[in-house]
């Protein structure tokens, strides 16, 4: 793959994150996707790795972060949500790149919001936090994702700056069969959560079920299979719900 970028085969796929409440998209996460030529779209599973060990993943990183901004500038109140790869974020210029971008794109700081994992954090601690602050005061979000995998050590949550949390979805995925552990250690999350005023969003969501059960926790925003797949020509207003045998039906449809 390498030489992607420059023969133009990534793409960006956007995944609607939704209200629990209203069912109304809040925000979109940028994905990134690769379509060799002539080719179908390779699944992510197959070549993310082999790109964060490359020397292209910071460019590509940077890529993805100005095709994201250009199409939420385009969305108004739609926020847009961009993962940051390790090698992206360690640059010394980081967040002078992402001002950059936004000036560029004209979108409005509090309108993107930038995923890191705690792996990435952990490395560089200090300079993740100075970083993080600052991109904070410029108004850009900052949210932590993948929460549940690793260590998922809360001492994260006390040291660096966020706006939000992910929960992942292997804590999702047993709220279908209704485990009670599960359950107590979601409801944990939430209410922590709700303590130290950081969003929660709850990714994996396929069923019913654990629509139901995330919005009886009081868990605001909801993305998974359930509402929509990742899909590259996305604008707010255009998200259905997937079909299945069951489907959800909100008080106002969307």
């Amino acid at each position: 793959m390498s030489g992607a970028l420059r023969r133009g085969e990534f793409r960006v796929h956007y995944q609607p994150i939704v209200s629990a409440v209203s069912g109304q998209p809040v925000k979109a996460e940028a994905l990134l996707r690769w379509q060799p030529a002539g080719q179908p779209l390779v699944s992510p599973n197959d070549f993310l790795a082999h790109l964060e060990a490359s020397d292209e993943m910071a460019d590509v990183g940077t890529w993805v972060l100005w095709q994201a901004c250009h199409a939420a500038a385009r969305w108004p109140g739609t926020r847009v949500a961009v993962n940051l790869s390790e090698a992206q974020f360690s640059r010394r210029n980081f967040v002078t790149t992402v001002k950059q971008v936004l000036r560029d794109t004209g979108l409005q700081p509090n309108c993107l919001e930038l995923e890191l994992t705690e792996a990435m954090l952990m490395t560089g601690s200090c300079y993740a936090a100075r970083a993080l602050r600052r991109l904070r005061a410029f108004g850009v979000r900052v949210v932590l994702d993948d929460f549940g995998t690793g260590f998922s050590n809360l001492s994260c949550l006390q040291f660096f700056p966020f706006d939000g949390l992910k929960l992942d979805r292997s804590l999702v995925q047993p709220l279908q069969r209704r485990d009670a552990r599960s359950l107590t250690i979601v409801r944990g999350l939430v209410e922590l959560c709700q303590r130290l005023q950081l969003e929660i969003t709850a990714e994996g969501v396929e069923t019913p079920v654990q629509l139901r059960t995330l919005q009886a926790m009081d868990v605001p925003l909801l993305q998974g299979y359930l509402f929509a797949r990742p899909q590259e020509c996305w604008t707010p207003g255009t998200t259905k719900l997937a079909e299945g045998p069951e489907r959800v039906k909100w008080d106002s449809h969307f």
